[in-house]
């Protein structure tokens, strides 16, 4: 195959278009599994989408709480911006495009779609389980073309710099620090039961793709040459 940098240029444009549309695939379902399912239902989840709908129901919630999308864009700005003094301008245009179309998505899908589409509010259990593995493909669809979402990802670098910590126990560890405030403001235990549903079916979601994604073949030829 071969390398993108020796491709024709009509080539290497159609190539970005084309993983910039299935980016932003990525970025709608994502968009949708947190406005249109775990907040109609009041279920939390991690990460700065997690963040994002604490603040929403600090500052009002339904009446006229502050929307995730605006929230999600001031947390991951502050989140770049800090990185690059700490780590260096590490961050490509993807994510940033990534960051601005989600803010921009979660902000119009909360104030003109039904906030209860799919009829799953009264579900919790079954709104987590959808809405993580949504959420999960939506950001595989996304880490594949070479994107990130930002948000806890960013303060898991910051860390690494560091402390020898995997990234994934950063992640979990913010997690598990986000859903436990969230129990705090909904005043009900089975809020973080559900969100560590969320948790765990985004997770297994994400690594499933992901794994599936790198598969291969491998055929061992045995001879006397």
């Amino acid at each position: 195959m071969q390398p993108a940098q020796n491709l024709p240029v009509p080539h290497r444009i159609w190539k970005e278009v084309r993983s910039y549309a299935i980016i932003t695939l990525g970025l709608l379902i994502y968009s949708f599994s947190w406005t249109n399912i775990l907040v109609s239902a009041n279920v939390m989840g991690g990460s700065s989408g997690g963040i994002a709908m604490l603040i929403y129901y600090l500052t009002g919630g339904e009446n006229g709480g502050i929307p995730i999308g605006i929230s999600y864009l001031l947390i991951n700005a502050i989140l770049v911006t800090t990185a690059m003094f700490i780590i260096g301008p590490k961050f490509g245009i993807k994510t940033i495009y990534a960051m601005l179309v989600i803010s921009g998505l979660m902000t119009v899908m909360q104030l003109y779609l039904p906030p209860n589409l799919l009829g799953l509010a009264d579900d919790k259990l079954l709104s987590a389980i959808l809405g993580g593995g949504l959420a999960g493909i939506g950001i595989a669809i996304i880490f594949m073309q070479g994107g990130s979402s930002g948000g806890t990802d960013i303060i898991a670098m910051i860390v690494n710099k560091y402390r020898n910590i995997s990234y994934g126990r950063i992640l979990m560890l913010c997690d598990v620090i986000i859903l436990g405030i969230s129990v705090l403001i909904f005043k009900n235990i089975t809020a973080l039961i559900y969100g560590y549903v969320v948790v765990g079916v985004f997770g297994l979601t994400l690594d499933f793709i992901i794994a599936g994604n790198k598969q291969f073949s491998e055929i061992m030829i045995v001879s006397r040459h």
